[in-house]
């Protein structure tokens, strides 16, 4: 009777383990369909652009994975487990996809999940950046297609170096170069290089095989958010990692002042790298509330950038784009402003954010206490966390605010009424290939009314990238800009109002100290300006006409700033510090030229311009 029982017993755990299995078995079905289910409403994969993101299909069910990379002048391949997953043809002389091809695969299935194309020929920034951020236990790919190391510094090398890479070292002109490796172990690492011999000539064509076992990546501390993401995606450093998965904020409340404020954070589907490090600092800041973000992003056929807002739990929103270049940025801008008010019906008004601009600590705070003065002085165009003139040596006090006859945008407060009943309407045009933000600096749009920047700016302009930016342009303008450190600076907002304002420049002027540009030399500041002192120092400035800013950009240069036009100007005044002094430049348009003593000669250097041309 008892073994009876027993079969009984074992007969029954059986069926209900099948029972189970099947259930499993269908949970899964599910979720897979429900996966190709959103991957088609995220309308699929498209390869466009510097970093694309690939189908991510497992193509291995094995203990190994193997991985062929080719490199050539005009063409590179990667094979994995003998499937082509990555092919690139050129024609002679294309510069298309000249540098460094990355792949990152996944470490355990070899699913192709990213593809990049460095110009190492031009600069080597991005890259150096992206090596720290692919994720351990990915499989890295990397292939040099037609000139890839004219840039590429010893920094850069030292990393490849670290990788496990035998060649870096010694890459040159035209050399040829392939390389495959598990990030994390050196020691998985193979790569081949074809030596240039000539100038004119470009290494042969070489190819790197090597094999690795498979990551299992099932018992990873990932929750299903998470886990999803890190399945598709990478380049995102630690967030992937397996056994340590880097913490990402949530944000928390939002300060008082600023709880019915929402964030408009305008994003490109084709930087979810730039996108990521600027939600991570923000959601980290005091005052920050992902309740009240917004991350409006261009284009429909890429689904990272809006995958990492899920993930980090604050709300994204895809828009379909309109014209190209400048104008279907404008377009952009049109459309996430009208999206925004629209939700936030009772918003006075919205913090206007880019996705390649870091925030300092007090970024709420400082908006908190300047949104006051946006909503009392009809004077006021904007408040803006960026001063174009608040470069490292040349802005100093984190509590210091100015009055300007222009716009800096990067990082702005927008009144709702202005937007609504007067720029809305008159927005430029999906034809019209302007800058939206060149349009706003218009007289037309700011009708003489004015904006308040801090001394140190509260956002950061980090992205090297884009419709209007490279490497060499935003290491010359933007990298050496001083982004204030301090988690609270109490505003001196008192002498914000306007004929305050005035006052307020009037009597520094009357215990200012002027320079005569006869015995020095302004453009060598560092002789000609004291060090350290509490009155101003001004510099008057000749103006042939009440616009003319050619002696103003010369001094510009000089002082290594923006000098591309004028900017951060109060009535031809501006002011910034060098050598830790305070400084105004005055041009003789300024009422507050009148401070001139009498017998001193104003500055006059304008540029010089070609006769022969003219």
């Amino acid at each position: 009777m008892k073994f009876q029982h027993l079969v009984i017993a074992l007969l029954v755990a059986t069926i209900i383990g099948n029972f189970y299995f099947l259930h499993l078995m269908v949970d899964n079905q599910r979720e897979e369909i429900r996966l190709q289910q959103r991957v088609h409403e995220e309308h699929g994969h498209v390869s466009r652009g510097e970093h694309d993101v690939h189908e991510h299909v497992a193509v291995n069910v094995a203990k190994t994975i193997q991985v062929e990379a080719y490199s050539s002048r005009l063409q590179v391949t990667i094979k994995v487990s003998g499937k082509t997953v990555y092919n690139k043809e050129y024609k002679e002389g294309e510069e298309a996809g000249r540098g460094i091809h990355v792949a990152v695969l996944h470490g355990e299935t070899g699913a192709l999940l990213t593809t990049s194309v460095f110009d190492t020929y031009a600069s080597d920034v991005e890259f150096n950046a992206y090596l720290e951020q692919v994720t351990a236990g990915r499989l890295l790919v990397l292939t040099i297609r037609d000139e890839g190391t004219f840039s590429l510094k010893g920094e850069a090398k030292a990393k490849l170096v670290r990788l496990g890479s035998e060649h870096a070292s010694a890459l040159h002109w035209r050399d040829t170069w392939s390389m495959v490796v598990k990030v994390g172990a050196p020691d998985t690492a193979k790569d081949v290089r074809g030596v240039s011999k000539a100038l004119d000539v470009w290494g042969a064509p070489v190819t790197v095989r090597a094999e690795f076992d498979a990551e299992n990546t099932a018992d990873c501390l990932w929750d299903d958010a998470r886990r999803h993401f890190c399945d598709q995606y990478d380049g995102y450093g630690d967030v992937c990692s397996c056994v340590s998965p880097l913490a990402l904020p949530t944000g928390g409340l939002p300060l008082p002042e600023l709880q019915d404020v929402p964030v408009a954070i305008i994003a490109s589907q084709n930087r979810p790298r730039y996108l990521f490090r600027m939600l991570t600092k923000l959601l980290s800041i005091k005052g920050a509330s992902a309740s009240m973000i917004r991350v409006y992003i261009d284009g429909l056929d890429k689904p990272e950038a809006l995958d990492l807002t899920r993930l980090l739990g604050v709300k994204g929103i895809r828009q379909e784009p309109k014209s190209e270049r400048n104008a279907r940025i404008s377009q952009h801008y049109l459309a996430a402003l009208t999206a925004v008010f629209e939700e936030f019906q009772t918003a006075a008004h919205v913090l206007i954010l880019e996705e390649d601009l870091e925030v300092a600590p007090d970024f709420f705070h400082y908006f908190a206490q300047t949104r006051p003065l946006l909503e009392a002085d009809p004077t006021l165009y904007c408040v803006s966390a960026w001063n174009d003139l608040g470069y490292k040596h040349t802005a100093k006090d984190p509590t210091m605010l100015m009055r300007l006859d222009t716009m800096p945008g990067l990082g702005w407060m927008l009144k709702r009424d202005l937007f609504v009943d007067e720029l809305r309407a008159k927005w430029p045009s999906a034809d019209k290939f302007w800058d939206w933000d060149m349009w706003m600096r218009m007289n037309e749009q700011r009708k003489g009314r004015e904006c308040i920047v801090p001394d140190i700016s509260r956002t950061f302009h980090f992205g090297a990238h884009g419709v209007n930016m490279n490497d060499y342009f935003q290491d010359l303008y933007f990298n050496k800009h001083l982004l204030s450190t301090v988690p609270f600076a109490e505003l001196k907002t008192k002498e914000m109002e306007a004929s305050r304002y005035e006052e307020h420049l009037n009597g520094l002027l009357a215990a200012s100290v002027p320079i005569d540009t006869a015995k020095v030399d302004v453009c060598n500041y560092g002789n000609a300006i004291p060090k350290s002192q509490s009155q101003y120092h001004v510099i008057y400035m000749r103006q042939t006409k009440p616009h003319d800013y050619e002696t103003w950009t010369t001094l510009a240069t000089c002082f290594k700033i923006w000098d591309l036009d004028a900017r951060g100007f109060h009535k031809a005044l501006w002011r910034l510090w060098l050598n830790d002094t305070p400084i105004m430049v005055i041009g003789s348009s300024s009422p507050f030229y009148s401070h001139k003593p009498d017998g001193l000669e104003p500055y006059f250097k304008p540029k010089v311009h070609d006769k022969a041309k003219a």
